[in-house]
This record gives C-alpha cells, structure tokens and sequence, in this order.
C-alpha cells in the first residue's frame, strides 16, 4: 500500500507502516408525491381576550395551521478539516408566519481545499440560502451561508444542518433550536367598567369560535378564554376571515383576523419505483428508499410487499412520523429463476393518499461462463451475508474465519478463501500481515507466501498456511520488505546495516514438513564507509527485470544493480517521514523511480514525482500523494494505476477521467500513461477509500486488484458488532455502498467498462484501525490476491490484529 489521499480533494497518509485513513459517503432523500382530494384539519389555538379601562385600537389575531507498533511502525497524517462558526443556531421565539435569519461561516483551515457537496438540512422549519453547491473552499479561506427559521405553528422546532465535503470528520453538522410563538392577544377596552358581550360571530369558511357563551359580563381586569378554529374545507390556497365580538364597549364591535392554509396530510415514498436491472442468479440487489409525512403526524400501521423475490428491511411497525420526518428502508432483489419480475410496497397509513406504494422491478440474469472465480459487477450494492446479529452485541462472531489451512467459500460471489496465519492459535504473540499492495508477497511459483508480523519480524508460509521457515530461522533485517525473485521461488533479498543481501532457503524438500528450513544468506554488497545504513524502502518490490532495486543510504537514494553490483547516482532524499523527506519510493518497470515525497506541493521535491536512473527529475506527476502502483498495460506501455486523481499538478487533464471529474479531481480509479501523462478511466468508484495493486502487467492478462475500505472512525458499517456494546452503526446496512468491503479484479483495459469482477467480501471491520485495512496484493502472474482482515475478531488480545488470507483467483 503507499500513502495516499483519498475521498475528495486532498487527505495524505504519511506512514506506509501505520496510518490512519480518514474516508466517508452519505446520501441524500427527499419526498415528494401528488396531493390528493382529502385533507386533515389543524391543530386548535386557543387566546385570550381581556376587558380594560381605556380605548385602543383592536390587534388582528393570525392563526395559521401546518405540520491503533514498533518505533519505525507508527504513522502520522496532514487532513482537512473544516469547522462551522457558530458550533449551534439557537433562534429563540420567533413568531408564527414570521421569520429570522442567521449567519454561519465556514472555515477550511487546512492547506488543502475541500469540497463541499451537499448541505443537507433536517427540520421542515428551516432552510439555508447563501451556498450554492458543489463549493470548492480554499485552503486557509471560509466562506459563509445563511439558516432562516420559518415556524407556521406554536411550539419547539429542532433541525439540523449537514455538510458533506472531502474533509475528515464529514458531515459537519449545525445543531438547530427555535420556537415558533403564538401571535399577539386581542384584546377589548372596557368603557363604561363593565362590559357585556352580546353576540361573537365569524366570517370566512373553516372558521369558527368555541368556549365562549354570550351575553358574557366582564368587569374590568377581568378576562375570559376563547377557541379559534380552522377545519379547511379544501387542500392548498389560504383562507381569510375575522371573529367579530359585538359589545357596549366603546370600540365595539372588537375584530380578530384570521388566517389560515389547508394543508394535506400525506406519507410519501422516495422514490416511487425502485428499480435493480440485471442481478445475476444467485446473488443478491440492495437499492435504498424514505418514506416522509408531510403536513402533519401519519401513523403507519402495516407493510405489504408483493412477489416474494422482493423483501423490504429496516422498518417496524405500527410507526408514527411527524411533520417533515423520514424513515429509510432497503429492498433486497434476490432473484431465483431468469426472468422479469415485478412487485409493490404498499403502506398502509392514516394519511390521506393510504396506500403509498413503491413499484419494484429487476431481471433475474443467468452468469456468463468465465475464468475469474468471483461474478461480474451488476452495479448493485451486496452487502455480506452474515454481518450482524442483529439487535445488540454479538454474543458470537456470526461468521467465525475457517481454521489456519482451511477455506470457506464467499456467499456472495463464490471465490474461495484459504486462511494461511493463525496469530492467535499458532501462539505468535503478535498481529500477522502481508507485504502492501504494490510487493508481491507470493513468491515466482505461487508456493510460498512472505508473512510479515506486527513486531517487525517475518516468517514464510505454503499457500495452504504450512510454516516453511519459521520466525526463529528468518535472517534479520533492518527493512519492512524482503522482496522475492521474480525467477528463482526460493530465493528473496533483504538489507542489514549497511549490506543488500541475497537470501535462499535451505533443506528443501524435507524441512517443509517439519517447518524447519532455514535461510543461506550472501551479502551482494557492503555499502560501509559510504552509508552507516542502507535499506530496501518499504512498498518497493524488485523491479519486472528482476535485477534492480532503489536503495536508500542513509540520505540518498540510487539505483542498484543485482547482476552487476553496480551503484548508480544518488540523490537527497532527506529522511524519511521528515517535513521534507521521502516518504515512499518505488521501483517502475523503466527502472525510473516513482517518489512520494513526504510534503504535499507543486515541487520539485513535493507531492508525487518521477525521477530517472540517473536521477534527474523526469516528471512532477502531482502535487498531493495518493496510492500508487505501476507496471505495463496490455500494450506494453509503461502505465501507473492511482486510487483517483488528486489534482492537475502535473497536467493531467479530465479527459479519460472517471465520470466523477469536477475539473480539477476525481472519485475513481484510473491509469495514467508515463509517456503521455494521460489518463483512463478503470473504475468509477464514486470516491469510495481504496488500495490498489498491480503487479502481473501484460503477462497475467493485465488484472488490477482493488480493496475497499471505509477510513471514518467508529461507528461506520465496518466496525466491531463482537464488542460490547457492539461499535457497529445500527444503520449499517442502509449505509451500505457499492463494494464496500469487497476485493474487485479490473481489468488494465477496462475503460469503466464490464471487465469487473467482485470476488469476495474481506469481512476485516476496517474503520476499527490502519492495520485492519485489507491493504490487498496481486500475484506477478494475476493468479492469486493476498489480503488481511481482522474478520469481525475484537478480542484477540494483540495490538491491530489481523490474519492473511488467500484466494486463487483463476
């Protein structure tokens, strides 16, 4: 894996041992529907009239009616923030049909810009204005927008704004409190001292007064109370009218004003069809939906859902929804035979519009017949089979991981998946991993996997999870890497101090049973007196011809060559992590050098740049990092693959992007060409947090292997339900999104076409910590993935624990 931003704009990762990853994604509902020739009257208001001394003038009364290592392990992260000023709008009273309007800035005080796409706003009494989306606030800028409060009835309103950006800790939400307060008392001027009501009457339709009885004598100071009410004998448009009180007072008759808009009570469905497209057999759609009351409080009593390949989750009924509130739901399309099926979602309710329904429809496709293991992507959301246990804490795991050396096969998509480590069981005493995405961790036969462990040391694994040199028998090195020999499968390389060193097992055959070989080092050259260290830099694998390597010494970077033992040039490159350091370094399959340079900027020596053997700059690729990993397309031509396009640092352009481009970046995976620096579009994944590995090239078919991840902090839909209480979002599966969770193969031509495969879930609950990111690694020959996964495990006594699990992919 190598540091990176991810979700929006620019988040940067700078320690490619431990890190955290910050990520996001919301959506956005709203209502609508067609109103219906019924209506429910308001709710009552009651005022007060009084009898005085002196003459005034009479005052209108306005009813309106509405309803987380070892030192060198431990990470640190730039992110964007934004914050909100003031923190919560509180607009006091506020009288009914009137308004107030208040000031909220926005403040990016980050060196980033973020990205502002949705502003979404709950409370039907509120409503923003100022801002018009999507925004784009600069780094070290703010700018502001305006919440206005519209109460049309009495009582406590509490809302809410959200805005969703690239920033970490997305949404920020403003907190919203206001009262809508009755309208001024009429009131009557008592002159002589006592006055005597004689006749009250109203004017205007659906008005009319109730409490009172005439003749009615006040004497003075004294009051008595009255009823108005609205009953509107017809939906929309506004009624006017007056109660008129006929009295001996001096400014009889004494008027009150009326006012008032029938309005239609109604439970809306958003949207009213849903429809899934092509699900293959087998496997399983998820679409998501709201209902919301609109004009007053709706008690849905029952659901029915017609056609049982069709079942709708996350609502209990009876269920009551006031005025403006919603309640989402999702329907899962499971479909058992080909065909077309069609079915509804009826609502039953007080409302007047009773049913509400939902029309559903999805074809039943039969697969198509191929080598990959998985099932080409039908664009739906899957959510895995056996996440949770529903309500409450998982008492246990409900999908426990197969024993070390065992396999399960994926319910969703069908790719077996072998465990190889079993940190717990095999007593290691320490988290298991793998090399990151961009070092192969499989060896040049596909028979032997390198196990790196949370203390710094390795171990080397057979793909059935067999120890073959154990920890003891492991050279010591001073790298995160030992990568293999693309020729020789039991031959790897390792640095010590200030030696590169070639590795071979010993004892083969027969020690691998006894899981007793061990490991014949020979030092390929003392770079003493030159450097008082040398080291392999952590995500660099060797290099597609086998025979180089970039070193780092100390300060510099060169290029070596294993046959020759040659030196190249070097060049500074700081220490690493340091304010203007490298970061991460990888080899291309020009032998050029990819540099991630640990400050963000326009360079040289910032963001992501390329260098040549002799180290002479080549290209200054962007300005802020991201996940990286290189190799040839099916044309030869030298290509990097990157989790999305950061910014247009370095000249590239939206042509090719992925669809979600804003001009500037995108949410999608793409190949950028190293000659022509233009870029392709592999895979829109809608900004979604994302590893990428591509390690096979032209020899394997050209697959690209991508992990999904979600980077926010708990509680997400990837975290623990096995703790207590369970840190999983009880809303999980409605904030499901496409691949979440999942390992894909694209293919290096795909073009955001249907060369897709979803191969199985990593059930690893990644927002939990960074080493629970699958981080996931793709053979040379594209036969094999490696990924980790905590598999929903949060009592396992280590430090970010997680296990190594394989899948043969064809």
């Amino acid at each position: 894996m190598s540091g990176g931003s991810m979700l929006g704009d620019t988040y940067v990762v700078r320690n490619s041992i431990f890190s955290v990853v910050i990520v996001i994604s919301l959506y956005a509902v709203c209502a609508s529907g067609e109103l219906l020739p019924s209506y429910h009257a308001s709710p009552q208001t009651t005022n007060t009239i009084g009898a005085y001394a002196a003459d005034t003038s009479s005052v209108d009364f306005v009813i309106t009616s509405i309803a987380n290592a070892p030192l060198a392990m431990r990470p640190w992260s730039r992110t964007r923030r934004l914050s909100l000023s003031p923190t919560s709008l509180a607009f006091g009273s506020v009288a009914v049909n009137t308004t107030s309007a208040k000031s909220v800035s926005i403040i990016n005080s980050s060196r980033t810009s973020v990205t502002i796409s949705q502003a979404n706003v709950a409370g039907a009494a509120y409503s923003v204005t100022g801002l018009t989306l999507p925004f784009i606030l600069a780094a070290k800028s703010s700018t502001s927008f305006t919440v206005i409060f519209a109460p049309l009835m009495t009582g406590s309103f509490s809302g809410n704004v959200s805005l969703v950006s690239t920033a970490l800790g997305s949404p920020n939400n403003l907190p919203l409190t206001g009262t809508g307060a009755a309208a001024p008392l009429a009131q009557l001027t008592a002159n002589p001292a006592n006055i005597t009501i004689s006749q009250i009457s109203t004017s205007g339709a659906g008005f009319s007064v109730t409490g009172i009885s005439v003749p009615l004598t006040l004497s003075p100071g004294q009051s008595a109370s009255y009823t108005a009410k609205f009953a509107p004998v017809s939906p929309g448009g506004s009624a006017s009218g007056q109660i008129s009180f006929i009295s001996n007072a001096s400014n009889s008759p004494t008027l009150v004003s009326l006012m008032g808009t029938g309005v239609m009570v109604q439970l809306n469905a958003n949207p009213a069809s849903l429809v899934f497209g092509n699900v293959l057999l087998g496997l399983t759609g998820t679409l998501s939906g709201t209902i919301t009351a609109t004009g007053g409080t709706v008690n849905v009593s029952s659901v029915t859902v017609t056609n049982s390949v069709f079942t709708l989750h996350g609502l209990t009924f009876p269920l009551t929804l006031t005025a403006g509130q919603s309640a989402p739901f999702t329907v899962i399309f499971a479909p058992i035979i080909a065909g077309s099926p069609t079915g509804q979602i009826s609502f039953a309710s007080d409302a007047s519009n009773t049913p509400t329904t939902v029309s559903l429809s999805g074809t039943g496709a039969t697969p198509t017949p191929g080598t990959i293991c998985g099932k080409q992507d039908d664009g739906l959301i899957h959510s895995p089979p056996s996440y949770s246990c529903g309500l409450g804490s998982c008492g246990a795991n409900p999908f426990p991981p197969p024993a070390k050396g065992a396999s399960y096969a994926d319910p969703q998509y069908g790719c077996t998946v072998e465990r190889l480590t079993d940190a717990v069981g095999d007593h290691l005493g320490v988290a298991a991993h793998h090399n990151y995405g961009t070092v192969n961790p499989i060896n040049a036969n596909d028979s032997y996997v390198m196990i790196n462990l949370e203390d710094g040391s390795k171990e080397i694994v057979d793909t059935s999870g067999g120890v073959v040199v154990p920890v003891a028998n492991m050279p010591q090195d001073n790298a995160q890497q030992a990568p293999w020999d693309i020729s020789v499968p039991t031959r790897f390389y390792y640095t010590n101090g200030a030696t590169i060193q070639r590795a071979d097992i010993t004892g083969l055959p027969g020690c691998a049973s006894t899981h007793s070989c061990t490991v014949a080092s020979t030092v390929l050259h003392n770079f003493g007196g030159t450097y008082a260290n040398v080291q392999i830099p952590d995500q660099e694998d060797i290099s597609d011809d086998g025979d180089h390597l970039w070193l780092v010494g100390d300060t510099k970077a060169f290029l070596y060559t294993i046959s020759t033992n040659t030196v190249g040039p070097a060049m500074t490159v700081g220490t690493k992590d340091s304010g203007n350091g490298w970061h991460k370094i990888q080899i291309m399959p020009s032998n050029r050098m990819l540099m991630t340079w640990s400050p963000n900027g326009a360079g040289p020596g910032a963001g992501q740049e390329v260098y040549n053997a002799d180290t002479t700059l080549n290209w200054h690729m962007l300005d802020n990092t991201i996940h990286t990993d290189c190799g040839k397309d099916l044309n030869n031509n030298e290509v990097c693959v990157v989790a999305r396009i950061p910014d247009t640092g370095g000249g590239i352009t939206g042509a090719g992007a992925c669809p979600t481009w804003t001009g500037t970046q995108d949410g999608g995976i793409d190949s950028i060409n190293m000659a022509t620096h233009k870029a392709q579009c592999l895979v829109d994944v809608n900004w979604a947090d994302t590893e990428v590995s591509f390690r096979d090239g032209n020899a394997g078919a050209g697959w690209v292997f991508i992990t999904f991840f979600n980077s926010g902090g708990c509680p997400t839909y990837s975290c623990f339900d096995t703790t207590s209480s369970s840190r999983l979002d009880p809303s999980w599966a409605q904030h499901w999104i496409h691949f979440a969770e999942e390992g894909i193969l694209v293919r290096i031509d795909n073009n955001n076409g249907a060369n897709k495969y979803r191969l199985f879930h990593t059930r690893s609950r990644s927002s939990e910590y960074y080493w629970a990111i699958p981080r996931g690694s793709i053979s040379r020959d594209g036969k094999y993935v490696i990924f980790d996964s905590n598999f929903d495990i949060s009592n396992s006594g280590l430090s970010n624990y997680t296990d190594v699990y394989l899948t043969k992919t064809q």
